[in-house]
């Protein structure tokens, strides 16, 4: 099951990057949108060959272990950030809020996008590293202590180390989908009085939109739940292979949910498909 679901992940991402690669090619252009779902599928292609190589070659990882984990660190945080950054230009394209930042918000966000995921790129670099360097400073006291105020000292150690990086992103995250819900409800009720606010193109857009988001929430819970579970529960146990299952579906199967709710992706996806077929 772990193995099959790595599979779709990496068909999955690999299909979001070859397209995307392919409309370039042909148009010499990029949609924002498009360079987010590439960035976003590249960071967790990258993710899922990290986890590959951990569970294959795993005598040779531990013998360069200090890179292994420092990258794996990065590309799951990249992974985490560029999410945020799909949450963001979906909350402020679609969300019609008429306050001058939005405003303002919604003319600049195609523009900032290449920023804000170097930005992403340079902060999950030196969260990578601090990860590192407070990693080599515990890790090794506690192992030789071996007490129960080790064990607990290491709990809260890994309880910061996966959680303090993300807790910005996901913050953002948590703001992004607050307001588009808001403005959903909004422009719901705006329209309640003609009853016919169902069949609106823009309602839709909101819903598919939040559909997405809520998914990406869920996905995201569990997966920083679970990678921080995998280090408190014993390797032998057999919660050990539930939570890193758990942790691996998450660059996997909202992938899949990406390619589902984007027509253009979608359509190729069907098309290609039906010619295999």
């Amino acid at each position: 099951m772990k193995t099959l679901h790595i599979l779709i992940g990496i068909l999955f991402n690999t299909f979001i990057l070859a397209m995307t690669v392919i409309w370039w090619i042909q148009s010499k252009h990029l949609e924002t949108i498009d360079i987010i779902l590439s960035s976003l599928g590249l960071t967790r292609l990258a993710v899922l060959i990290t986890l590959v190589i951990r569970n294959v070659y795993l005598p040779n990882v531990l013998k360069h272990e200090e890179t292994f984990f420092i990258s794996i660190v990065f590309v799951t945080c990249c992974s985490q950030c560029f999410g945020t950054v799909l949450c963001v230009f979906y909350c402020v394209k679609i969300s019609n809020y008429s306050n001058s930042f939005f405003m303002y918000m919604k003319s600049k966000i195609s523009k900032m996008v290449p920023w804000l995921l170097l930005g992403s790129v340079i902060f999950s670099f030196m969260f990578s590293l601090m990860v590192n360097c407070i990693a080599e400073k515990v890790i090794p006291n506690n192992s030789i202590n071996g007490t129960e105020d080790g064990s607990i000292e290491m709990t809260i150690q890994n309880f910061i180390l996966y959680m303090a990086g993300p807790c910005l992103p996901f913050f953002l995250f948590c703001v992004s989908i607050s307001l588009l819900i808001r403005s959903l409800f909004l422009h719901i009720r705006s329209m309640a009085g003609d009853g016919s606010w169902f069949a609106n193109p823009q309602i839709q857009v909101h819903i598919n939109a939040i559909k997405t988001m809520v998914s990406f929430l869920i996905f995201y819970m569990v997966f920083f739940a679970s990678s921080f579970l995998i280090n408190i529960v014993f390797q032998e146990h057999i919660l050990q292979a539930v939570f890193q299952l758990l942790a691996g579906s998450y660059p996997s199967l909202h992938s899949v949910i990406l390619v589902m709710s984007n027509r253009r992706f979608k359509e190729t996806l069907l098309r290609f498909l039906s010619c295999a077929i």
